[in-house]
């Protein structure tokens, strides 16, 4: 066990910043308008407004979600590993106990209807991190926790257009700015529907797109969770080797793994983590830790890929 894990870091916002955007709640009506700033007191006070949560509902309960998390799983690559039935599969001791609030539920309902990409990508990060957690958090407690936050780490996209999320060609500036909106519009809605009780929704929310080396946004923070990083990292795992509209073909395991490893020889991930999960497509079950991480190039990335291009302003 990595000692980094025992501690949840709460979540700061270290800067304002003023909303580009107009934050909508579950139900379509305004929720923060557009202008105000983004900052701890607008969470605190945001949260302030919520009434209850409301009841959990255990993934693995729900009559849809069940069904289709057993779906998302088989479309993962090593998904033998998670299949694995009995008694003491310790995935199925995480997975079968975590859950979502009635909120939550609600959100990937929304996702199911009107942007499916979305939806199996939540399901199938819920069940990367599940998996992964097992490995680099030692109380249970805190691994169904951590899988927890899987599902709902991208909620925001929910304030983000639908033309934008499934657009096919490269944004503009603007629609890219839309797009990043989400990790905003995720921070609030998490600290809205459920602060206080679960704080670490809204900083994985807010942070999964930072990065170790502070190239992520929304504040090119060095990231310094580690159970914000390991969501972080199936979510790009999973982003890679899945469809997306805005290239041709999802990339092969071979390139994707090869991204990956680039990212961590570059301090962009920890390499603990990286080693970990490209030791998941290896036959031989060696420790991770002594994992090389081959620099060679072999794979072929995707012929048209149109992520982080940004139309050129006339």
């Amino acid at each position: 066990m990595n000692r980094s894990f025992t501690e949840l870091t709460p979540l700061r916002v270290l800067r304002s910043i003023p909303l580009s955007y107009d934050i909508p709640d579950l139900e379509g009506e305004v929720l923060i308008r557009r202008g105000k700033s983004f900052s701890n007191r607008l969470l605190k006070n945001i949260a302030r407004r919520a009434g209850p949560s409301g009841k959990t509902v255990l993934l693995r309960d729900h009559p849809l979600f069940g069904k289709d998390l057993l779906h998302a799983i088989k479309e993962i690559p090593f998904y033998s590993l998670l299949m694995h039935h009995s008694p003491a599969n310790p995935f199925e001791k995480v997975s079968n106990k975590a859950s979502l609030p009635s909120w939550g539920i609600q959100a990937l309902e929304y996702f199911k209807r009107q942007d499916p990409d979305t939806y199996w990508h939540c399901l199938r990060v819920f069940a990367l991190t599940a998996y992964m957690a097992l490995h680099f958090i030692q109380q249970q407690r805190r691994k169904v926790l951590v899988a927890s936050m899987g599902p709902l780490h991208d909620v925001g996209k929910i304030a983000v257009p639908l033309s934008v999320l499934q657009k096919r060609t490269p944004l503009t500036r603007e629609e890219r700015d839309q797009l990043r909106h989400h990790v905003l519009a995720g921070a609030v809605l998490h600290s809205y529907y459920q602060y206080p009780e679960n704080s670490l929704g809204a900083k994985v929310a807010l942070e999964h797109h930072e990065r170790l080396d502070g190239s992520g946004y929304p504040f090119g923070l060095r990231l310094k969770d580690p159970m914000v990083e390991l969501i972080a990292l199936c979510d790009v795992y999973d982003a890679l080797i899945s469809p997306r509209p805005y290239r041709n073909r999802a990339y092969d395991l071979r390139t994707c793994l090869e991204v990956l490893t680039d990212m961590a020889i570059n301090g962009t991930f920890s390499l603990n983590l990286v080693r970990f999960l490209i030791s998941l497509h290896r036959r031989e079950k060696t420790d991770y830790r002594k994992l090389i991480l081959p620099k060679e190039k072999r794979g072929q990335p995707p012929e048209e890929n149109y992520y982080g291009q940004v139309l050129a302003e006339k």
